[in-house]
């Protein structure tokens, strides 16, 4: 959905402006929900998964944050600085995604960075019934973004950075809060045939979210994200394929590492040397292929690159 919405919706990030049929725009467009099911699915995650200490979590952060710098300096960095110069002060931007001009859809390490850091603090609120945590969650992550709207932050490349990245984070307390209610495990009870439900569920969240998305800043993919994760899974459990199961996990492990480096086709320094590889099709949905098969493939070379250093650590332990 990320590949297709950044494949689709963006004309000019292609260098010879191809003409997008409308049809394949708005589907571009409506796939930017993506961001909101991640985010969904970090916040149920961090039910899931249960209480762990701090310690726990800057490693994990850690990690995280490790990939995108071997990316960042290993990858576009050297690439980049083919045509460009870069001062000190923007590669530390870039290296913490406050700039997002070299590895251009990298504002979301940012936003990920700040919910592993603070989400195991924020949930300590949510241990009331369900709809004082629900207003927890709504009124606290609304307020935030009413006080960065405010705030100086035309001025101020971090204020502007985190004005980005709170729009999201209510997503994240409504992810959890329906691993801890369990709600779709309560919906599904009452739905008998629940493959036709899911393509009106579809069929319902394209038509809403292209007229509204968003009232007075904040994001209605705060509903519209579980209700398509909802419908998704209705398909999968349907369909109860070992393979298309083998085939998603792994995309799954990759989908990391295909976030960042696909961004090497469309960054504006990077650009100009990596994109002629797919844009010499004047088929969209040629280069849509192209950009997400190679895409996987190099992030199973860094994954390989990843877990060869990890071997070699634990061996020097």
């Amino acid at each position: 959905m990320m590949l297709f919405h950044h494949c689709f919706s963006f004309p000019e990030y292609w260098l010879d402006l191809p003409q997008i049929p409308s049809v394949l725009i708005k589907l571009g467009s409506f796939n930017k929900i993506c961001v909101a099911i991640f985010a969904f699915l970090s916040g149920y995650g961090f039910y899931v998964n249960g209480d762990f200490n701090y310690r726990t979590t800057i490693k994990k952060a850690l990690k995280f944050m490790a990939k995108y710098w071997f990316q960042l300096f290993v990858v576009f960095l050297p690439i980049a600085c083919i045509g460009y110069q870069f001062s000190p002060i923007k590669i530390l931007y870039n290296a913490f995604a406050l700039f997002d001009n070299i590895i251009v859809f990298a504002w979301y390490v940012l936003f990920y960075l700040i919910v592993l850091l603070t989400f195991p603090f924020f949930k300590r609120l949510l241990k009331g019934k369900w709809w004082t945590d629900l207003l927890t969650v709504i009124g606290g992550g609304y307020l935030l973004v009413i006080v960065l709207y405010f705030s100086p932050r035309e001025n101020s490349v971090i204020l502007s950075a985190l004005m980005d990245c709170a729009i999201y984070y209510p997503v994240v307390g409504v992810g959890y809060l329906f691993a801890k209610y369990d709600i779709f495990a309560i919906i599904t009870k009452y739905i008998k045939h629940t493959v036709p439900a899911a393509v009106v569920v579809f069929a319902v969240v394209f038509l809403l979210r292209s007229k509204v998305s968003v009232i007075k800043g904040f994001t209605l993919d705060a509903v519209y994200a579980p209700m398509i994760i909802l419908a998704f899974w209705w398909l999968l459990r349907a369909l109860e394929n070992a393979h298309v199961n083998r085939v998603l996990s792994w995309i799954g492990k990759m989908s990391f590492s295909a976030w960042l480096f696909h961004s090497i086709f469309f960054s504006a320094y990077t650009s100009q040397v990596v994109q002629p590889f797919v844009n010499w099709s004047p088929y969209i949905l040629i280069r849509f292929l192209l950009v997400t098969i190679i895409s996987l493939l190099a992030s199973f070379i860094i994954e390989q690159i990843y877990c060869l250093a990890a071997m070699v650590l634990k061996k020097e332990k």
